[in-house]
């Protein structure tokens, strides 16, 4: 059988740890497989994201990107334009390789097809389906679906039609469940792939963190993608992360930084950087962005508590039972907390930012999980076992579907 996977995300290890998860689901219950994973970025990128197994290929298309703009008129006018879109010669040979697929598959991420309105996201689905392929979504978040602009009504109706035609769509949080709904589309309830799978990997020292102290990781998210700037300014979040840092500071604990962004023009190292400028350097560790998925839930298994406004750290917090706050800034977090009853630990970033009493309310919040720490993580021991059987089940659906026909 050959399986061909598309739309995978690069340069984010939340990204990574479920791209890994899916792979070792994929090879240990599909044996006989050859899978390809088709990206459409440098190569240079890909091979530090990849999972290397035997039969696993990833191909890079990076010239494939510079069409975007004709992907959109495509999808507006998909008759014409899906059958056009061929005539460039790198979409020719990548088609050729979608062509010789048994089945395609979405990987696991985020809300391309949604709020991010990502028209290359949505074409490469669109192309597969129009190549005749079967196609399924595994484990990925959809919705909010705008319809202010003619853009975004075009971009909303081609993603129904998509959904619509996909033989399995599994959804990771509660509120695209609820999207779906509202469209009436079929789905099957899933969580964030990563859970599957709780890596043990060997923790790589860095100059003045060695592990052995009393810390705690805290992941800020600088949120640069348009979908966000409206609603976040950036003066007002540089203020508030680095009250966080001073916050955890004052309590005893060191900080470490897990950049989650990588290898892109928008990684997170230098803005943790800036972040630190004034505080206690000794004491506060901005990690290597070099550190893989693996290296990084092993960082985490080792803190107090994490803080985190990035999606993945507070899903790898979950996977090592280490008691967190999230700050949370899309429904997919919001979602996914509610899914494994933890919305209790959830702190809307929107909230802490409009409220001059803010810090104050995280303050207490930190406090409260550094007092019920022994509970909190024996309440996470059980989050994460209802996770892992929620992706599992979800992945054995999708087996199904995939064995249907082939």
């Amino acid at each position: 059988m050959k399986l061909t996977i598309i739309n995978q995300p690069v340069c984010n290890r939340g990204d990574q740890a479920a791209h890994r998860a899916l792979i070792r689901l994929l090879t240990e219950r599909c044996k006989n497989a050859e899978i390809d994973v088709l990206i459409l970025d440098k190569e240079s990128r890909v091979a530090t994201f990849a999972e290397a197994r035997n039969n696993v290929k990833y191909l890079s298309f990076p010239s494939i990107r510079k069409h975007k703009k004709a992907m959109r008129r495509a999808l507006h006018l998909p008759n014409i334009g899906l059958k056009v879109l061929p005539l460039f010669s790198d979409i020719r040979r990548y088609n050729k390789l979608i062509t010789q697929s048994d089945y395609v598959l979405c990987a696991p991420g985020g809300i391309n097809m949604g709020g991010y309105l990502d028209w290359k996201h949505t074409w490469n689905l669109a192309n597969a389906q129009a190549l005749g392929k079967r196609t399924g979504i595994f484990g990925r978040s959809i919705g909010p679906f705008s319809e202010e602009t003619m853009a975004q009504r075009v971009f909303k109706r081609r993603a129904i039609e998509i959904l619509l035609r996909v033989d399995h769509l599994s959804l990771r949080d509660k509120h695209s469940q609820e999207v779906a709904q509202e469209l009436g589309l079929s789905y099957t309830p899933s969580i964030d792939t990563a859970f599957a799978y709780r890596p043990d990997a060997e923790l790589a020292l860095q100059p003045g963190f060695t592990g052995g102290q009393k810390y705690a990781v805290f992941v800020p998210n600088q949120l640069s993608h348009k979908y966000h700037r409206s609603k976040f300014k950036q003066a007002s979040l540089d203020v508030l992360y680095r009250s966080i840092m001073e916050t955890i500071l004052a309590k005893g604990y060191d900080v470490a930084m897990l950049p989650q962004l990588f290898g892109t023009e928008k990684v997170d190292r230098p803005y943790f950087e800036f972040l630190a400028q004034g505080s206690d350097r000794v004491r506060v560790h901005v990690l290597s962005d070099t550190l893989d998925c693996d290296v990084q839930q092993k960082v985490i298994s080792g803190a107090s508590f994490v803080v985190g406004a990035r999606y993945h750290s507070i899903i790898f917090a979950i996977n090592n039972h280490v008691p967190f706050l999230c700050l949370s800034y899309e429904h997919k977090m919001d979602g996914a907390l509610e899914d494994l009853g933890l919305s209790e630990y959830l702190l809307p970033l929107g909230e802490l930012l409009d409220h001059d009493n803010g810090i104050a309310t995280l303050a207490a919040s930190l406090h409260s999980i550094i007092k019920n720490h022994d509970t909190i993580v024996s309440q996470l021991e059980l989050a994460r076992k209802k996770a892992e059987a929620i992706v599992k089940e979800a992945f054995s659906d999708l087996l199904h579907r995939i064995n249907e026909h082939t």
